[in-house]
């Protein structure tokens, strides 16, 4: 996600990452980030609450315009309510490419979900704007 960050970034388009580890963001290059300490997989808050999900949104947006050179990280006001070892935002059964990829039936999951062509996100983008 950061390598599409900063082609954006380069387009002269600021962009901002929820996410639970600021200085894990950092090292990978994420222009802008906006910090919470909820459990994983969970940046916005609990499914279904909208309302809090919608606070979360707008102070990452707020986050942006305040931000005003990239690597900057805000701290998000939020506090999650209870322990996250508690959460349970697992799904009861395994996804059918985690499956498949267990039970060695794919045996190049990279190239599968379409990571070797992120270095090329640059050309993507601009074949895109022809379309605009």
């Amino acid at each position: 996600m950061g390598l599409v960050q900063r082609v954006i970034e380069a387009a002269g388009i600021a962009t901002i990452c929820v996410n639970m580890i600021p200085s894990l963001s950092r090292a990978y290059g994420f222009p802008r980030v906006a910090a919470l300490e909820f459990p994983f997989s969970l940046p916005l808050g609990r499914p279904h609450d909208r309302v809090g999900q919608l606070q979360i949104l707008r102070a990452t947006l707020q986050a942006l315009t305040t931000i005003t050179e990239p690597g900057g990280v805000v701290h998000l006001p939020f506090e999650w309510d209870d322990e996250p070892e508690a959460v349970q935002n697992h799904p009861s059964e395994l996804a059918p490419l985690g499956k498949a990829i267990l039970q060695k039936k794919i045996t190049d999951p990279v190239g599968v979900m379409g990571q070797e062509h992120w270095p090329d996100v640059a050309a993507i983008l601009n074949v895109g704007r022809r379309f605009a």
